[in-house]
């Protein structure tokens, strides 16, 4: 379409033409309509209100026709040009749509081209995104950013997602393949492109470096982690107006369900404590393993990692005052909601109502041993709160082979004392049930593990002790274990005899 000049004080467009303000004072008017004649097209010497009446008249007088009006958008050479396009492209084909249908499709893409220039390829988005989620501002779930090896996961599936190649088929009916990378962020919100089925193959088709398929729990969260991210460009984007394609894309992929809980071996779980108190960084978390394995604590309610407020405070264990009759260790509390020593108030518990701990007399050792022998107290502590660094304590754990994928289950020292206790007590249900925090629907989906002997039971809450006391403990079970098998021989020669 040719420019418009703007209206001024020495030009202006009204009716059937223009009027332009001559040297001498005077004003012309250009009216070049064809249905108007050529002897009244152009007259000059008028004053400007003259020469408005006069277009006016002329408007009223010799309307504009369609080719008048057509003209004034498009030239010869536009008409065509386009005239010769369209021959081109549908001679062979037949059919050929009508011109205004065309001109309709082409504003419409022009629409979405201007709004995609508003937009970047989803590739930057990712980066931003992974700025963000270094933030506290990013983590929607807690306090504190989530941790490195979570961000680090997370990027590493965008990226993947955002290179990702699909199938398309051309007009002329042939198959080829087009990347995500090649589209603006706009364009995955496009009903057009049917994202959610791409999405869906996208994670099936993934697999592990070694080639093999990855565990339905990890499609499950893969889902989670796409659904989060086209939320956030939501927010981010207030020109996208369309819901997020993806919402509930993570049912798709239904989680396995278990037959027993997962329990970290004996034998693995005193190399970890054995590991810890060999590093100052690492010895400072025997506080909070402690209450995982000795007392099945939930991790949450010792040490969220993505709120940093949400800490076990030391006064729950009530001047260390109360024992338990049933594991001779002592009673602690677990508040539904608790305050800090700032004021500061917050959920701790998982379930609404205040609840107590248990915790084992080996646990009690440890802390009497952190407290006392490695800090160098007094007294244990009746104020303040529970240690937790989430780099150490993965440092740590990978130390042991207890870190990654298949190697760790954040519940798996909760299963192991819960299974444990139901091992050795079973006559004292009740009590184990309320100590653990879970019904008994709960017990016997999860932690009525018959792989797990009383024998071992019993070793995990008994026989994982602090430096000094592991010695004479692993030297009165050598001593047990002497005596047993002279019986063993006595029985057996009396039975001869």
């Amino acid at each position: 379409m040719p420019k418009t000049k703007k209206d001024s004080a020495t030009y202006f467009k009204i009716g059937a033409g223009s009027a332009t303000l001559q040297p001498s004072g005077t004003w012309l008017i250009d009216a070049r309509r064809k249905s108007i004649p050529k002897s009244l097209q152009s007259q000059g010497g008028l004053t400007k209100s003259q020469a408005r009446a006069r277009l006016i008249e002329l408007e009223k007088k010799y309307p504009k026709n369609s080719l008048d009006k057509n003209l004034e958008y498009f030239s010869n050479d536009e008409l065509d040009a386009s005239r010769i396009a369209l021959e081109e492209e549908y001679k062979e084909k037949g059919n050929r749509p009508t011109l205004h249908s065309l001109v309709k499709l082409g504003i419409e893409a022009k629409a979405k081209k201007d709004i995609s220039d508003l937009f970047t390829y989803m590739i930057e988005d990712v980066k931003a995104y992974n700025k963000l989620r270094m933030t506290a501002r990013g983590n929607k779930r807690g306090t504190k950013p989530i941790s490195a090896n979570q961000r680090q996961k997370e990027n590493k599936l965008l990226e993947e997602f955002c290179n990702y190649s699909y199938e398309v088929k051309t007009a002329s009916g042939k198959i080829t393949k087009k990347s995500f990378s090649e589209l603006k962020t706009n364009e995955f919100f496009d009903p057009d492109l049917e994202i959610r089925k791409k999405a869906e193959d996208f994670i099936w088709d993934r697999r592990q470096e070694d080639g093999s398929e990855y565990s339905s729990s990890i499609l499950n969260k893969s889902a989670k982690i796409l659904v989060k991210f086209f939320d956030y460009l939501k927010e981010e984007y207030s020109k996208i107006t369309e819901s997020n394609p993806l919402k509930g894309l993570d049912s798709k992929f239904t989680l396995e369900s278990r037959s027993a809980a997962p329990i970290i071996p004996v034998k693995k779980v005193r190399r970890l404590f054995e590991v810890a108190t060999t590093d100052v960084k690492w010895i400072r978390l025997i506080p909070y393993m402690t209450f995982l394995f000795f007392s099945g604590r939930r991790p949450q309610e010792l040490a969220d990692p993505n709120n940093v407020k949400r800490r076990m405070q030391w006064k729950s264990m009530n001047n260390w005052e109360i024992p338990s009759s049933q594991s001779g260790g002592l009673i602690y509390d677990v508040p539904a909601w608790e305050e800090n020593d700032k004021g500061e108030n917050f959920k701790l518990g998982k379930k609404s109502l205040d609840a107590t701990g248990d915790l084992f007399p080996s646990g009690v050792a440890w802390l009497k041993w952190f407290f006392i022998e490695i800090e160098g107290r007094t007294e244990l502590p009746n104020d303040g709160e529970i240690h937790f660094n989430r780099d150490d304590w993965e440092e740590l754990r990978e130390n042991v082979a207890l870190f990654g994928e298949g190697r760790w289950h954040a519940d798996s020292p909760r299963h192991g004392a819960a299974s444990a206790v139901h091992r050795l007590y079973p006559e004292h249900k009740i009590h184990w049930l309320t100590a653990m925090g879970h019904s008994e629907s709960t017990f016997l989906r999860n932690y009525n593990n018959p792989k797990l002997t009383e024998e071992k039971a019993r070793e995990l809450l008994e026989g994982i002790l602090p430096p000094p006391l592991q010695k004479r403990y692993d030297n009165k079970m050598k001593k047990l274990k002497e005596m047993r098998k002279k019986d063993t021989k006595l029985t057996k020669k009396s039975r001869k005899g």
